[in-house]
């Protein structure tokens, strides 16, 4: 070590004496080298101190103090030294480059980062300086600043592996994942046996909804280098927010349990715990993470993602609904749901009143040859989840017909989980048929049953279907059976589209013109798309199409038709949420070419 010591001094002395004129700068004392030299570093320190009390200018003796108060550790003195040497020769970019490794060695990423940029704008062709920056940028979560460097980084080194990977985690980190998962796939294509850059990829398709890819990265992880802690994790966070509960706890359990403050796996618990329909210990396991991190961004955001489908809240809407048959239907309704401190229990009350009218003498005006009816109606309704798995509702409410009499109205349904990629409803209710003014007028009331499924059988593809029985007051019958499957086409950064095809059948057993399109048997094949435009997360933006064709007993071939539906979200996680839609749909029935527009807005506030 004195060995070492000894060149370090000489290497110094050498320096030292080596100095332009130009600069008529005095030399370094002697007495301090030769206590260099020694190894005498307290000595040498108080020797040039004492020469820097009468030549305070002299900003080499500054940086040679600094280099021994940080050679023996004292990093606050060699901070303090370099400052006065920066403060001495603002021109020296090397000075400056010094103070922000400086700062850095301190944990005080902003100061460093200011540091080495007032090194990089004096000598702006220094390389070093330039990487420096760029890695202080992202340290002191400038991901702008740090953006422009690595890019400026790259002008200069187009094929440079670091500054690639830097780019794409800062990109990353900043929400521009799009960009950022562009990068780490070109980085990944050079450099496929970095294990840490595949799994930083894998993360950056999670935050992209893109759980197929993510899937195939972590798939391609294990084949290369096992299923250690990190992959584990990993794909624990996937399965969570992919809504797979059980999967996702069954593989960070072990793992929470060997490291319970790690706040990564408390986050994924947390998300399963949502997913998992637990809401009080959702709720309960915020707490974990708000202990762990509580200035976080995802602590604040996973608490509005948990928090919200629990809140109590009121609501009121309005729709409107008009089409070639010359119905027009407008619907204001208020309702409010209270949920219990267990967070398992909610009760509802709600208010709906609606208006018919329709053109007199087109066989949907009332009954008694009117053009409008109304009715109003009044419910009370509570819901129960009995297990994770299990979730019972009941609505209970009355309709009054203008005019007419009292309709007892009510609602049941089940909701059940068997699996993570399966979710049943069960639901009977009886309620007015709608349709029209003369539907209305003779009080036909529907008795529906109705199975609908959603089943998952991966992380790309969905499928949707329904089956169902009603009978009418008027001695009608109808059955009918959905199946829509779909798959996950596009998940980026903004846009969201998946692609799929649709077959709708129904039947009725008579055709009565009670108002109501009553087909002995209709059915309709399309191809579909829904997509969705993330503004951000509190808003966004919805668009459906559905482009087929259809046929009932009355049409000697198939016709072709389709739907549009356009909604917006506004504040999805926030105390006001706006939700508004638009839908228009064209068809071809035995009178001719049919269209319909439906227009909707529903405020809510939440409590």
């Amino acid at each position: 070590m004195k060995a070492v010591r000894t060149t370090l001094a000489g290497l110094g002395l050498l320096i030292a004496l080596y100095q332009p004129t130009a600069l008529a700068q005095s030399p370094v004392p002697q007495a301090g080298l030769a206590a260099e030299m020694a190894g005498r570093w307290d000595e040498a320190i108080t020797i040039y101190h004492r020469t820097l009390a009468t030549e305070p200018g002299r900003a080499d003796l500054w940086r040679r103090v600094a280099d021994i108060q940080a050679s023996q550790g004292h990093k606050p003195e060699a901070l303090s030294a370099l400052q006065k040497a920066v403060e001495v020769a603002p021109d020296n970019a090397a000075y400056w480059f010094q103070l922000s490794l400086a700062y850095a060695g301190l944990d005080q990423p902003k100061q460093a980062l200011e540091a080495c940029q007032h090194a990089h704008q004096l000598q702006p062709d220094n390389l070093e300086y330039l990487k420096s920056c760029a890695r202080q940028a992202s340290w002191a979560d400038e991901l702008a600043t740090a953006q422009q460097l690595y890019q400026a980084w790259l002008e200069r080194q187009p094929d440079d592996a670091d500054a690639q990977l830097g780019l794409a985690r800062v990109d990353g980190w900043a929400g521009r994942l799009n960009a950022s998962a562009a990068g780490y796939q070109r980085y990944l294509a050079a450099h496929p046996d970095n294990a840490a850059a595949m799994l930083e990829y894998v993360q950056v398709e999670i935050w992209r909804g893109d759980y197929g890819k993510a899937k195939d990265v972590l798939d391609d992880y294990r084949t290369r280098f096992g299923e250690d802690a990190r992959y584990q994790g990993l794909l624990a966070r996937l399965l969570a927010r992919a809504e797979w509960p059980d999967a996702a706890t069954a593989v960070y359990q072990p793992l929470l349990a060997a490291n319970p403050r790690d706040y990564g796996l408390n986050y994924t618990r947390t998300l399963a715990l949502r997913a998992g329909n637990r809401p009080a210990e959702a709720i309960d396991s915020l707490g974990v993470l708000q202990e762990l991190r509580p200035d976080s961004q995802d602590t604040a955001d996973v608490i509005r993602f948990v928090r919200t489908p629990s809140r109590s809240h009121v609501r009121g809407s309005v729709s409107y609904y008009d089409d070639s048959d010359d119905i027009a239907i407008l619907r204001l309704s208020a309702d409010g749901r209270y949920v219990l401190d267990s967070k398992r229990t909610a009760v509802m009350l709600g208010y709906d009143h609606e208006r018919l009218r329709a053109r007199v003498g087109s066989g949907l005006d009332t009954i008694d040859g009117r053009s409008r009816i109304q009715f109003q109606e009044l419910w009370l309704g509570v819901e129960h989840r009995f297990t994770p798995r299990v979730l019972g509702g009941a609505r209970l409410g009355a309709a009054d017909v203008q005019r007419g009499s009292r309709i007892g109205t009510y609602q049941l349904y089940l909701d059940l989980d068997p699996a993570d990629n399966i979710a049943l409803r069960l639901e009977r209710k009886r309620a007015l048929y709608d349709l029209s003014p003369r539907a209305v007028s003779l009080g036909i009331v529907q008795n529906g049953n109705l199975l609908s499924a959603h089943w998952r059988p991966d992380l790309r593809w969905f499928v949707d279907g329904q089956a169902g029985w009603s009978d009418f007051s008027d001695d009608n019958q109808k059955w009918q059976l959905v199946l829509a499957p779909r798959r996950a086409v596009v998940r980026h950064e903004h846009f969201n589209l998946d692609l799929g095809v649709s077959g709708e059948w129904f039947g009725f057993d008579r055709n009565l013109n009670n108002g109501y399109y009553d087909p002995e048997f209709y059915r309709r094949y399309a191809m579909t798309a829904f997509s969705y435009w993330k503004i951000d997360d509190d808003n966004g933006i919805s668009a459906a199409l559905s482009l087929g064709w259809h046929k009932d007993e009355s049409m000697p071939s198939y016709k072709f038709g389709e739907d549009v539906v356009v909604e917006g979200f506004f504040g999805i996680y926030r105390d006001w949420y706006l939700r508004m839609h638009a839908g228009y749909a064209e068809r071809y029935q035995q009178a001719g070419s049919y269209d319909g527009l439906s227009l909707s807005a529903a405020l809510m506030r939440r409590f």
